[in-house]
């Protein structure tokens, strides 16, 4: 029994070390909702930036995540600033956060963000593609 990430990404990508992307989709997970700080997962998952950011690129174009631009009217100012990340799948966010049981999300730090998750994607949802 393989899963689609050791099945299918790893087919379609140049993923060598699946322990190493499975950490960094753990850490994105326990950071949907909050701005991308790319070099501090990549550190916090034991690889480059750079492998951190195709990492990342892989998760986005098979829609697992999405990166949010931050809104401002200077373009210049826009490409600065860091985007949002969130994870599309609310439930497959929580079970890599280790999150199981409501119990186990009532009260914890995870709460706000996966509802602020949940409430993007369904806004999303309603936006005409």
């Amino acid at each position: 029994r393989t899963t689609y990430l050791e099945r299918d990404l790893r087919r379609i990508s140049d993923i060598g070390n699946l322990g190493e992307f499975a950490r960094l989709m753990n850490l994105s997970a326990a950071a949907t909702g909050s701005l991308l700080n790319q070099a501090h997962l990549a550190r916090d998952a034991g690889m480059s930036p750079a492998t951190a950011g195709r990492h990342l690129s892989i998760l986005e174009a098979s829609f697992l995540i999405t990166r949010l631009p931050p809104l401002f009217v200077n373009i210049g100012k826009r490409m600065v600033k860091a985007p949002k990340l969130y994870w599309n799948d609310v439930g497959l966010a929580a079970h890599l956060c280790g999150i199981a049981t409501i119990e186990a999300l009532r009260g914890g730090v995870m709460l706000g963000r996966l509802v602020e998750t949940l409430l993007m994607m369904e806004i999303q949802a309603l936006l005409p593609l």
